[in-house]
């Protein structure tokens, strides 16, 4: 064999074990961030077993309209999908997020909170925030534009007592629609 077929089969050779070490390093990585699908996983055997009421309260500038009717855990996949599009612990959004934690008092009990908080600057990230609070509960905030529509989701979930969601969403050929969904555990 010549010199120059040998040395094309070594770089061959190099490139594949290069792209396993890589595979392989992907595999090893250690979770980065708060993991959303697997703490709603965790979750999800309680919240199924769980009876709520679901109110809904859908208004703009000039009206509003409250609606309130007791459901099963069925309805509970819009919940859970936001989870899953929450979840920032990827491999994409490596050092795309700043961590730091804050102090609050909770206003229900009075007790002291400490907040772990994922935030990022980079607008076209769709989680902007992601809070895990010591008692368990969970808060993150999305969003998505074009140039036809803006929608934002603040959604909260506090384990045993319901899960809330407050949506702004905004199109080019409609006012902006402000919609506050909450689940409360009963």
């Amino acid at each position: 064999m010549s010199w120059f077929k040998l040395k094309q089969i070594g770089f061959f050779i190099g490139g594949l074990m290069a792209l396993h070490a890589c595979q392989t390093e992907k595999k090893l990585n250690p979770k980065i961030y708060f993991d959303s699908e697997a703490y709603l996983d965790a979750e999800w055997t309680n919240i199924e077993k769980m009876k709520y009421a679901k109110q809904e309260v859908v208004f703009n500038e000039e009206s509003e309209e409250l609606d309130s009717i007791l459901i099963d855990s069925t309805s509970l996949k819009e919940f859970a999908k936001l989870f899953e599009k929450a979840n920032i612990n990827n491999a994409i959004y490596s050092g795309e997020y700043l961590i730091d934690t804050f102090w609050l008092e909770n206003p229900e009990s009075g007790e002291d909170l400490m907040a772990v908080n994922y935030h990022t600057t980079n607008s076209d990230l769709p989680v902007q925030w992601f809070r895990v609070f010591s008692d368990g509960s969970v808060k993150f905030k999305m969003t998505e534009s074009n140039f036809l529509f803006f929608y934002e989701k603040e959604v909260s979930y506090q384990p045993n007592e319901g899960f809330r969601i407050i949506s702004k969403q905004k199109s080019l050929w409609q006012d902006t629609m402000h919609i506050a969904k909450s689940f409360v555990f009963i």
